[in-house]
């Protein structure tokens, strides 16, 4: 198993990409195979990632950054080569912005699925309901990023700041008699706030 950093087309090679074996996996301890909860992994490479142009980290969530996100105001970003309305994999790296909803307006979008798949604390909703814009097969596994501004410590105005992961996708409602996901639902993703202290903990085989 390996991973592919830097990568913008799937089916090319590119000089900018960095092949990555993975080297151990660690799979959380709580995690539910039947409603998703915990659902995060660790992958440890076998070698440090070289960032570049074309390679970049994303912080960590802060601790206490946001308790709860009941305002509806909070828009993330997401990447990936997920399916498209065509149902055909992107070749091309797509980009995604997602608001984070409370989910009082989430299990009421859809109270047969998301109360069973969206757990208090540990995970949280995102995307848009009825639009046919939101993330599909094949985007599972990545990240929701937020750019938090840091101010200027003389006039109080937002100059710089830097990216965090908010959350990771973790399962989506399916189009009903099918398995491709529905582009006018909601997508449910783990809460980073909640897993920081795990993956700062978490011990790795190797």
């Amino acid at each position: 198993m390996f991973v592919e950093l830097g990568k913008h087309n799937l089916y090319e090679i590119e000089k900018q990409s960095e092949h990555k074996k993975i080297e151990s996996i660690l799979l959380h301890e709580k995690f539910n195979y039947t409603n998703y909860d915990s659902d995060i992994a660790l992958l440890k490479l076998s070698s440090a990632a070289t960032f570049s142009e074309h390679i970049q980290p994303a912080c960590l969530w802060p601790l206490g950054a946001y308790s709860a996100l009941e305002d509806d105001n909070t828009v993330g970003v997401m990447v990936g080569w997920g399916y498209d309305n065509d149902n055909r994999q992107a070749s091309e790296l797509q980009q995604v912005q997602l608001p984070i909803v409370s989910l009082v307006t989430c299990f009421r979008s859809y109270p047969k699925y998301f109360p069973h798949f969206v757990h208090e604390n540990s995970s949280f909703c995102a995307g848009y309901h009825n639009k046919g814009t939101g993330v599909c097969n094949g985007d599972s596994g990545g990240a929701l990023m937020v750019f938090l501004p840091e101010k200027d410590q003389a006039n109080g105005n937002k100059t710089s700041g830097s990216w965090h992961v908010r959350g990771v996708q973790s399962n989506s409602l399916a189009v009903v008699g099918s398995p491709v996901c529905d582009p006018d639902q909601y997508s449910v993703f783990i809460d980073m706030n909640n897993f920081r202290d795990w993956m700062e903990h978490g011990h790795l085989e190797g």
